[in-house]
């Protein structure tokens, strides 16, 4: 059957891997999720966290997606070990909240939204369009403390990366 000879095949770093840069867009970050997701369907989920861990390991700050989608897969296949340490590197990548294994363990209220933070809103509308905002929101999502932050929720840190997007698409159309 179909399953039997998918699962035969060797696992194997994903030739598309060659083809990625530093300089990705947004529709090239969808097309690894999109293919691990694809590998996930055929039961091949080995190989969509392979693709994952490469890609993450060349391209650690170019978007926190895949490494959303790689926890997913560990926490999914059940390796507590491997989603603890994917999510301690996504912590000390991104200025956002380490995902926990179990989440409820985690009681606490967060901030999930901009909106909370009025001192950052008032730096963006002063800022916006320039290249002083972009850097700011750039800076936002760095972890530049080495890990000492608590860091944003992942719904702030998804804001700050929409609005990162909007000033990009906005200076391509320029």
């Amino acid at each position: 059957p179909f399953d039997a000879e998918v699962s035969e095949r060797p696992i194997t770093a994903s030739p598309g891997l060659e083809r990625i840069h530093a300089n990705m867009n947004v529709g090239e970050i969808e097309s690894i999720v999109e293919e691990a997701r694809v590998y996930v369907a055929l039961g091949r989920s080995e190989q969509a966290i392979l693709l994952l861990n490469d890609y993450i390991e060349s391209h650690p700050r170019v978007s926190v997606h895949p490494w959303l989608y790689l926890l997913d897969l560990h926490r999914a296949g059940g390796r507590k070990a491997e989603f603890s340490a994917v999510a301690k590197r996504m912590h000390q990548s991104f200025n956002v909240m380490a995902p926990s294994w179990d989440a409820a363990a985690v009681v606490m209220v967060v901030p999930t939204s901009l909106e909370e933070f009025p001192h950052i809103l008032t730096r963006l509308t002063g800022s916006w369009g320039s290249k002083d905002c972009h850097d700011y929101l750039n800076g936002l999502i760095e972890d530049n403390r080495g890990g000492e932050r608590t860091g944003f929720s992942l719904q702030v840190l998804e804001e700050i990366l929409l609005l990162l997007a909007l000033l990009d698409h906005r200076d391509a159309m320029h």
